[in-house]
């Protein structure tokens, strides 16, 4: 079904009014009206082709960019990771990214730090809330429905055809749609599912370089075993740093005039991007600061050792994104 650009504005509109509506019901707590924005979105986005839904998207992602609210850091200490979040933002990768090829590349390297992010996000679960059996109370009951609330849209997120999955098996879907290789991650949950160790499975999947260097410093973070360094790396490192990053990625991408941005093959690229500049902006990068506010409260020692995790998990990214401008730049080489 072909749309015109007016059309596709006005269901980009449209879509964004809806999320807009959905996100002031959520924060009242007021749980009918936030389904039934759901079910209006999904209705929305089947009325159109996944790759027009993209299209339609992104004329809004200017809007949304100036509507964003990024959080207040919830402790002084943590004003120290800025300068690695403006290195993340204006990182030369993005403008490297001058192919599918190169698109393909980025994900096969990306997708672990989709995996290792659920390995976060479970950690915190496991450490704030019973998950075992026989179950008992733990820990602060708006903490653990801070966790719970991130846990639930992360694993198990209403997608666009009405149909529900977690971001890490949506991002896999994404790649397969791109035509990116996924043998290297799908031999690595493989190699996990048979027991072997995280470091051992890594090398056994010939996961890129950088991937497995950023996957091990975020297994390092998960073993102190504290929470609040955790919910630092999760909430500093990932929820909030991650919208400015993907709206990088999307306006490379998206900017209509691309001659290598492929619709059909993207366009779920794009939405899992789309989706995350919307969800953890609007709402989990609030939630995590929250959580991590809960779980430092007054103690200083805490905020500063956070704020220290909390770089260490910037740096991490940025060299992650070093490893795929590599890999973009010798790609290019090869082809000139």
């Amino acid at each position: 079904m072909k749309q015109t650009l007016h059309q596709r504005r006005l269901r980009g509109s449209a879509g964004a009014a809806v999320r807009f509506w959905r996100t002031a019901a959520w924060h009242r707590r007021d749980v009918q009206s936030t389904l039934m924005l759901d079910r209006v979105g999904v209705c929305l986005k089947l009325l159109w082709p996944a790759s027009d839904l993209a299209a339609g998207s992104r004329c809004c992602a200017a809007a949304r960019k100036k509507t964003m609210k990024q959080p207040n850091y919830p402790h002084p200490s943590l004003k120290v990771v800025e300068p690695y979040k403006q290195a993340l933002a204006t990182h030369q990768m993005y403008s490297a990214i001058s192919s599918l090829d190169h698109v393909r590349t980025f994900m096969e390297t990306h997708v672990f730090a989709v995996w290792d992010f659920m390995c976060l996000l479970k950690a915190l679960q496991r450490a704030l809330t019973c998950t075992e059996t026989p179950w008992i109370p733990r820990g602060d009951a708006a903490t653990r429905r801070l966790i719970n609330e991130i846990v639930l849209s992360e694993e198990s997120d209403l997608l666009s055809d009405g149909a529900y999955a977690s971001h890490f098996e949506l991002y896999l879907t994404a790649m397969e749609e791109a035509g990116a290789e996924t043998l290297s991650i799908r031999t690595f949950i493989q190699k996990l599912e048979a027991g072997e160790f995280v470091q051992v499975a890594l090398e056994d999947a010939k996961a890129p370089a950088g991937a497995r260097q950023f996957v091990l410093n975020t297994m390092d973070i998960m073993q102190t075993g504290k929470p609040h360094a955790i919910a630092a790396a999760f909430a500093i490192g990932r929820e909030d740093i991650i919208p400015r990053m993907f709206l990088e990625l999307i306006k490379r991408l998206g900017g209509g005039a691309s001659p290598y941005v492929d619709g059909a093959s993207l366009s779920l690229f794009l939405y899992y991007l789309e989706r995350h500049v919307e969800l953890d902006g609007a709402e989990h990068s609030i939630l995590a600061a929250k959580m991590m506010r809960n779980l430092c409260a007054a103690d200083e020692a805490k905020w500063r050792e956070s704020a220290d995790v909390a770089v260490n998990a910037l740096q991490a990214r940025a060299w992650l994104w070093d490893s795929v401008l590599q890999q973009l730049t010798v790609s290019k080489s090869t082809t000139t």
